[in-house]
């Protein structure tokens, strides 16, 4: 994915961003910061002042003007940075991060629940962008999310084989330098990534609320459960020829039996894909903690090929976010 971050810091009247600027007063308001990112303008406004800052240059990343982390962090002073247009930008540590356009309202206490999103084994951050088009909803849902890259090297290195120490760390990044909700943080991932999710949620049981999944399995914990309640949203073709739908199919259901939901609860529906596929869901009800867990099943789609459509995305964030611990 291409890196739009076009931001402006301003400390004490000294900019970190070499591009132009303009001053606008009463600029902390919803109304105006959402016209200047509509606007495609990077946005920064100093809280308890009457002075914002937008760049007006093209610069697509800071370069050698200043660090990602210097840029990001929220200072004693009160400053707030917003990557422009969309929100989206890449760290350091070429992760891809989206923050909504909320978290730039002057003088905001809200915290924010978290996404960490996992690419599947030889993937990458922007692929699974298109897979899981997460950043496409962190406005309208307030939501944080970062798809890291796999740290480590090596053919068979992926998020499933990593320790679950790597997945902390994107935590630990996040919550360093944003209002963080610690008791929404949320694991999502495909294939490898998937797996990954599974083994995070057992390793570190009690750190995630919930998991997104796509087409993954527990393989990497040998159907472990976590030891406390994990909503789990799950998406899985039944043509998936690379990771067997039977396996995330009772992947979930073992997840459900460890969290004694209701059997004689159990919802049913149906649907159809944008691109054309039949999806049948299955959701468990009244488990434990109030957690439930769904189980889209698609008919006719590659292991990579799952295009579910808004309608779905913005259900079944809907549904994730509601979960905390």
């Amino acid at each position: 994915m291409k890196n739009i971050m076009r931001s402006v810091l301003v400390i004490s009247g000294v900019s970190l961003w070499a591009g132009s600027q303009s001053a606008y007063a009463d600029c902390d308001t919803q109304a105006t910061v959402a016209s200047h990112v509509a606007a495609g303008r990077a946005y920064s406004q100093s809280c308890g002042q009457s002075t914002c800052y937008y760049a007006t240059g093209s610069n697509d990343s800071l370069g050698s003007n200043s660090s990602s982390s210097t840029v990001l962090a929220e200072t004693a002073s009160g400053y707030y940075e917003h990557a422009g247009l969309t929100g989206n930008y890449t760290n350091d540590d070429g992760a891809i991060v989206s923050v909504p356009i909320s978290y730039a309202y002057c003088g905001s206490s809200q915290t924010y629940p978290v996404i960490v999103a996992l690419h599947g084994w030889l993937g990458n951050p922007s692929g699974l962008v298109g897979l899981l088009p997460l950043p496409d909803y962190t406005d309208s849902h307030e939501f944080i999310t970062i798809f890291p890259p796999v740290p480590g090297s090596g053919f068979f290195n992926g998020w499933h084989s990593r320790p679950t120490s790597d997945v902390e760390a994107q935590i630990n990044w996040i919550e360093g330098r944003y209002r963080v909700d610690a008791d929404r943080i949320y694991i999502a991932g495909h294939s490898a990534g998937a797996k990954g999710a599974y083994k995070f949620s057992v390793q570190s049981s009690g750190r995630a609320a919930g998991l997104l999944i796509s087409a993954g399995n527990d393989d990497q914990v040998s159907g472990q459960t976590p030891n406390d309640a994990t909503a789990v949203i799950a998406f899985h073709s039944r043509a998936d020829r690379l990771v067997s739908h039977s396996s995330g199919e009772a992947t979930v259901e073992n997840f459900a039996d460890a969290q004694n939901c209701d059997p004689s609860t159990m919802l049913t529906n149906s649907y159809t894909t944008t691109d054309g596929n039949d999806v049948d869901t299955q959701t468990w009800e009244d488990c434990d903690d109030g957690m439930n867990l769904t189980l889209h099943h698609v008919d006719n789609a590659a292991h990579n090929g799952v295009q579910l459509g808004s309608d779905f995305w913005s259900a079944a964030l809907t549904q994730l976010l509601q979960y905390s611990r």
